[in-house]
């Protein structure tokens, strides 16, 4: 470093740094810092704060090391009271996971550790009988496999749950938009308001037997021709009595003779 000894201000005047304050010297007003000439620098100085440009081509280093953030970027680091990088580390420890694994949470708060499927079957309650796949569908456990749309229905489709709408569901069960739906077989074992209930047309009743006993069935029956004959529907039941007898019991009938076209 120069020194100043033996010089004249006439000689040295340009090397000393000060500010301009009107020879008030410093204050809590920031002032940039210049020269004897009054070629400013990028620092600014007060008593109470010190401001360092560094935008445009103006450089900040520390140990002559660039610094590249901004202040904004700085801050960020607010509150911080030991090394960031050893608290992210601590955050997930180094995993060892295996090919289709499961991350779940840890003993630590904050924390995941690696589980294979039979240990996650173990948490979960379930036994050998099920499995955990990947892509696929096993032992009626499937993969979702689409995102499901507003009043949408699941279909399984490939081994995947799959959302359908309204319209496609009804295509899928090849029904119209006037179609009602019928069953077949249906076995009701509770006392049941079972409302409006549409019967479909049988062409001849129910034979009278153990696999039929309890059906409730419509059907009807031709004698003789068009104009000549009659015409008959019968709502009946299937009925078992107390020596496995079993018989058909007519609950209803309707008859009438058929006109031309009928």
């Amino acid at each position: 470093m120069a020194t100043l000894t033996g010089r004249k201000p006439s000689e040295s005047y340009k090397d000393l740094l000060q500010i301009s304050n009107a020879n008030s010297g410093i204050d809590t007003i920031e002032r940039a810092i210049e020269d004897g000439e009054g070629t400013s620098t990028i620092l600014k100085l007060s008593s109470t704060s010190v401001d360092i440009d560094n935008s445009s081509s103006n450089t900040f280093k520390i140990a002559g090391t660039t610094l590249t953030a901004t202040a904004t970027e700085l801050n960020y680091s607010s509150g911080v009271s030991s090394n960031i990088q050893t608290q992210l580390n601590s955050k997930m420890t180094s995993l060892s996971t295996s090919q289709d694994s499961f991350l779940v949470g840890g003993s630590n708060a904050n924390s995941v550790v690696s589980k294979t499927a039979t240990e996650v079957r173990t948490m979960l309650g379930m036994g050998t009988g099920y499995a955990l796949n990947v892509g696929t569908s096993i032992n009626n456990l499937v993969q979702h496999g689409a995102s499901s749309s507003s009043d949408g229905f699941a279909h399984i489709s490939s081994g995947k749950v799959i959302s359908k709408t309204a319209n496609e569901s009804r295509t899928s069960l090849g029904l119209g938009l006037t179609d009602s739906v019928r069953f077949s077989n249906l076995n009701i074992t509770n006392s049941i308001d079972i409302g409006n209930v549409k019967f479909a047309l049988l062409s001849a009743p129910l034979t009278a037997n153990s696999t039929n006993v309890g059906k409730l069935f419509y059907w009807s029956l031709s004698v003789g021709g068009t104009g000549q004959g009659t015409r008959k529907r019968y709502l009946s039941v299937i009925m078992q009595s107390a020596l496995n007898a079993y018989s058909r019991v007519d609950l209803a009938e309707k008859s009438w003779t058929p006109v031309a076209g009928e």
